[in-house]
């Protein structure tokens, strides 16, 4: 295959799918006057089969070429990104398609993962990465030139929900707030991480950011917490989750003191001792 990444575009002032694509230094535009869907597919298929004489590989079975792609993943990944891809792709995707020939796949072998992780009551947290992975992994295979498929209709079901989380409610906030005891096996002992505890439910801090927080970022004289790293729970230091993680805020004045706290406890290196999130 050319260099597909892209999708046919309905250009309503002509009434017709138009898709754009180049092999070789020739661009040519292929189009369909059909509406819907059926149109946008046999605008892109005209653009497949023109670029398709580049195609290599396509007698390749998938599990072969994805483990290429997950050692690329790998080079660039940490651990924290790595090994969950790595997961999913042993559990859901091989499994189902790892025999299947490059040049036989289509999207109802990729629709077929997510109805399979659903159907197995995973949430649409999971579902979501899983359709991720297979779009990112599709991806490479067009750039390296495996195949000219595009998924276009890869659906999460609409009745997938997402994990229910457990929240604190008023009387176990109280709690956190008045003491500074908890239990272990029965017996009531002092809980060295109480002080992590107010300040996440405080700030709304991630648990990684919360124990990547070291002294020099805070400056309690001007009530301000630089964010600037994160912890993930293999003791990898990473810049956090996304390009916003990387900000500065405000405390209030009871975040200021529950800090003023800790660091009679620990004056010293992280603000909240070397512990490694679970």
């Amino acid at each position: 295959m050319g260099k597909r990444t892209n999708t046919a575009v309905w250009i309503k002032k002509r009434g017709r799918w138009r898709i754009n694509v180049q092999k070789d230094g020739e661009r040519k535009s292929f189009y369909s006057s059909k509406p819907g869907r059926t149109g946008l597919r046999e605008a892109n298929a005209k653009a497949d089969a023109w670029l398709d004489e580049n195609v290599t590989r396509s007698n390749e079975r998938l599990s072969k070429i994805y483990n290429e792609y997950l050692a690329e993943q790998k080079k660039v990944y940490s651990q924290g990104m790595y090994l969950p891809l790595n997961s999913r792709y042993t559990t859901w995707i091989e499994p189902m398609i790892g025999n299947v020939r490059v040049e036989n796949l289509t999207e109802q072998h990729l629709q077929r993962i997510i109805n399979s992780a659903y159907a197995a009551g995973r949430s649409r947290k999971t579902l979501m990465n899983l359709r991720a992975d297979l779009s990112a992994f599709m991806k490479y295979f067009r750039k390296c030139k495996y195949t000219t498929l595009l998924p276009e209709n890869i659906t999460i079901p609409k009745d997938a929900e997402f994990k229910t989380k457990n929240i604190l409610l008023p009387a176990d906030l109280k709690k956190l707030f008045s003491s500074n005891k908890t239990f272990l096996r029965g017996k009531e002992i002092e809980e060295e991480l109480v002080y992590a505890f107010r300040f996440q439910v405080l700030t709304g801090l991630r648990p990684g950011e919360l124990l990547g927080l070291e002294w020099p970022d805070i400056d309690l004289d001007n009530k301000l917490v630089h964010i600037q790293r994160s912890i993930n729970k293999y003791g990898e230091t990473t810049k956090g989750k996304n390009k916003s993680a990387n900000r500065t805020f405000a405390l209030s004045n009871i975040a200021a003191d529950v800090l003023r706290d800790q660091r009679t406890l620990n004056m010293f290196g992280r603000v909240f001792g070397d512990i490694i999130p679970k």
